[in-house]
């Protein structure tokens, strides 16, 4: 706080304020008396001590066991009271001796307390200090002065655990882009680096959960074809690479799903991954990379075919349309994997353990189509 600001707090204090409600609050410095009374009518006084009750004959009779509870309570409110009054007293002597800078006794008197009872004390360098309805004597202090900002509304990310939507495939995928859009809008107003890996981590557990429990299962069993770009689970036919790009752009994937999947198998890795995937040459090798690099969905192209590798606590799965065996859309263990194991070349790229990746969906960034 500036010399300036200091010496206008200390005038604003001096002032009396225009009244916000019918009720002021009027402080006697010299003794820190303060008390609430209505506008116009002066202080109340102090609560009595409770009068013994009269008989019916107008003989006093001894005070109940309630009476002298609330005599003892109030005894101790007076005691505590006159213990801050003192502590109150002696600021306001020291401040008159030019021992304390007026400024230290502006903040030790407009400092909050969580104490009800304490507000009703609460001394101020002003003769005179309306109290606005609803808020506290210090709050009403600091607004008028404007020497504190507002309080912020603010509230921290949290976490979000969603409930999909159950029902028809195009509410499935509508309710998953709502989603999207949320965390979205709560990874731009991220306020530190933390929140924002917050939002990122729920946003790659959302990704994999509409993917592989929300989507796919709509998706197994549709018949394979190699010309095959149906849009329509369960109807028509689907191609390896149609299979891909048609699910990730349902997911919210900005990507055009024809150019795609028109692409060589290391194209489409390359596309997606953002030039961040790794190159294999055996089967095992490439398994076991999957499983170093953790849970999660993967992109795998091959040398003429395309899928997903899930990894999870029920193993490696490779998520394809299958052009052998089966000949339909599959989950199956890439040991025993026809499709997966006639290759020369595994080339895998992150899907939801990309930041990278993540963050362009979240924002439904465009990704470029790479072409060899």
């Amino acid at each position: 706080m500036t010399k300036f600001s200091t010496l206008l707090g200390v005038v604003a204090m001096l002032l009396p304020l225009k009244g916000l409600n019918s009720y002021t609050e009027y402080a006697d410095i010299s003794s820190y008396r303060i008390c609430y009374a209505p506008e116009g009518i002066g202080c109340l006084n102090d609560p009595a001590v409770i009068p013994a009750t009269p008989d019916a004959d107008g003989n006093a009779v001894s005070e109940t066991q309630t009476g002298l509870a609330q005599k003892g309570k109030q005894k101790q409110r007076n005691t505590a009271f006159a213990s801050r009054k003192a502590k109150k007293a002696a600021k306001y002597r020291q401040l008159k001796n030019g021992a304390l800078p007026a400024a230290d006794f502006i903040a030790a008197n407009i400092e909050t307390s969580g104490n009800e009872e304490e507000q009703s004390y609460r001394a101020t360098s002003s003769r005179k200090m309306v109290k606005s309805a609803g808020a506290s004597l210090d709050d009403a202090l600091r607004y008028s002065m404007k020497m504190v900002p507002a309080a912020d509304a603010y509230e921290p990310y949290a976490g979000y655990k969603p409930d999909i939507a159950s029902g028809s495939y195009r509410n499935v995928v509508t309710d998953i882009k709502k989603h999207r859009r949320f965390l979205e809008q709560k990874l731009d107003n991220s306020r530190s680096e933390q929140e924002r890996e917050a939002v990122l981590k729920d946003a790659a557990d959302l990704f994999n959960e509409a993917f592989l429990n929300h989507i796919m299962p709509f998706w197994y069993g549709t018949p394979w074809d190699f010309y095959g770009h149906t849009e329509n689970p369960g109807s028509g036919t689907i191609a390896c690479g149609y299979l891909v790009s048609t699910t990730l752009n349902h997911l919210g994937i900005n990507v055009n799903r024809y150019t795609l999947a028109q692409q060589w198998p290391v194209d489409i890795v390359r596309s997606l991954s953002a030039e961040e995937y790794y190159h294999y040459s055996s089967k095992n090798t490439a398994i076991d990379a999957i499983r170093k690099m953790g849970y999660g969905l993967y992109i795998v192209g091959l040398d003429n075919h395309v899928g997903f590798a899930k990894y999870d606590q029920w193993g490696v799965h490779f998520i394809h349309s299958n052009w052998a065996g089966s000949r339909t859309v599959v989950s199956e263990d890439p040991q025993y994997s026809t499709a997966f194991s006639t290759t020369r070349n595994y080339y895998i790229g992150k899907l939801s353990g990309s930041e990278h990746f993540i963050t362009k969906w979240l924002r439904a960034t465009n990704f470029k189509v790479s072409k060899s």
